[in-house]
């Protein structure tokens, strides 16, 4: 890696989103799109060291230093990385963290799991209209004390427009390699310069790559179709005035369920991100089976 240059004056850059970035800061104001890593602590970390390493990630991957900026008058989004911007620790001390517990639905659990869900629960990007200077930052990162100081829960949430699920082990594996390089307290040692936020997804799919067989499209819309016929007997229920919310589902799978589970999803050729999905639709009646082993074989 190369030393990094202490005069670089670092300047603003800005791209609009793509064309799947964009779908996401769509997708967010219903919940979805967030995605969150939660770090149990067996020490408490030097606030310091840890700024620095969570510098050394953002200059790692520039977009982590980014903002959604909305444009209400073209309803269009884009990322914009100011010259000083830098994640800011948000500390949350035993009597706050404590309090949390309480208040969830189930105080009694796993703290590590409350905070989780606590975590994806907080929406920053939900109404883009009401963003601070029409601009809202793609990560956070929060410590919370548990047993006065005894542990420590790190979290890093982050939008899915800017990092989404496998993204995030990286940065995860990135940040792990930084802590265990400097004994797991974080340091200033050397890194790399990154410049720019990159390209978006669609244009680092190379030439015809992209481009699905007349066949292909046509499975695609007929398991579209056969979705809607699922879902058409049930009813809507208007829930605007409700004071219920969407939360974290848990479905909790023993180790051989979970392989039988895959084994099945393998048989049927379908992704891996699509997999529950089609699980659950295989097993709602044999006729939706049937259908289904139509579609992917």
């Amino acid at each position: 890696m190369s030393e990094p240059n202490p005069n670089r004056v670092l300047e603003s850059v800005t791209r609009p989103v793509g064309g799947t970035e964009y779908s996401w800061c769509r997708a967010i104001a219903g919940g979805t799109g967030i995605a969150v890593i939660a770090l149990l602590l067996s020490r408490t970390p030097k606030l310091e060291n840890l700024q620095n390493t969570l510098n050394k990630l953002q200059i790692y991957h520039p977009i982590l230093r980014s903002s959604f900026r909305f444009d209400a008058s073209a309803n269009s989004f884009s990322f914009v990385t100011s010259a000083d911007s830098s994640v800011e620790i948000q500390p949350f001390d035993s009597a706050s963290t404590a309090q949390i517990i309480r208040d969830s639905d189930d105080p009694f659990a796993d703290p590590h799991r409350i905070i989780l869900e606590h975590e994806m629960n907080k929406n920053t990007w939900i109404d883009p209209h009401r963003w601070t200077n029409g601009e809202a930052g793609v990560f956070f990162v929060s410590l919370y004390d548990l047993r006065d100081g005894e542990e420590r829960i790190l979290t890093f949430r982050l939008n899915t427009g800017a990092c989404d699920r496998t993204s995030a082990v990286t940065l995860l594996r990135d940040f792990m390699r930084e802590t265990t390089a400097t004994d797991g307290c974080g340091g200033n040692g050397p890194v790399a310069e990154t410049a720019g936020l990159g390209q978006a997804i669609e244009e680092l799919v190379p030439s015809g790559k992209g481009n699905k067989p007349f066949w292909a499209r046509g499975i695609d819309v007929l398991g579209y179709s056969l979705n809607a016929f699922r879902f058409s007997n049930l009813n809507f229920v208007d829930a605007e005035e409700s004071n219920r919310r969407s939360q974290v589902v848990r479905l909790k799978l023993e180790r051989d369920q979970t392989l039988k589970l895959v084994a099945v999803s393998d048989s049927l050729l379908t992704f891996y991100y699509l997999r529950i999905k089609h699980i659950v639709l295989i097993f709602l009646s044999s006729n939706a089976c049937v259908l289904l082993y139509a579609s992917y074989i």
